[in-house]
């Protein structure tokens, strides 16, 4: 029983981790990191070559597709599935986008 359990539990895991993957582009994806790891709008903005309003757009739709309240909260979201690239660890070449 506790292993079919555990086995619905990772079958639904992988389903939303899908369900986000799905509706999440590259370049959200990208913007949702930036917000994780502390960057404000106009930092996104600037480090992405885009307008800030380019920037709000794309958190908008964000936030629409993950029915999150707020951008922190739709980037713990993602974070929390994994689906972020691991943050640098020390010794290791920096992000070439920082």
């Amino acid at each position: 029983m506790r292993e079919e359990f555990r086995r619905l539990k990772t079958l639904e895991r992988e389903f939303e981790v899908k369900k986000v993957q799905d509706m999440i582009t590259p370049a959200e994806l990208q913007l949702l990191e930036m917000v994780d790891r502390g960057y404000s709008q106009s930092q996104i903005a600037d480090k992405q070559f885009i307008s800030i309003r380019t920037v709000k757009n794309h958190i908008n739709h964000i936030l629409r597709k993950l029915r999150a309240p707020g951008s922190k909260e739709a980037a713990k979201q993602v974070r929390e599935l994994g689906l972020f690239k691991p943050k640098e660890e020390p010794g290791q070449p920096p992000d070439p986008r920082e």
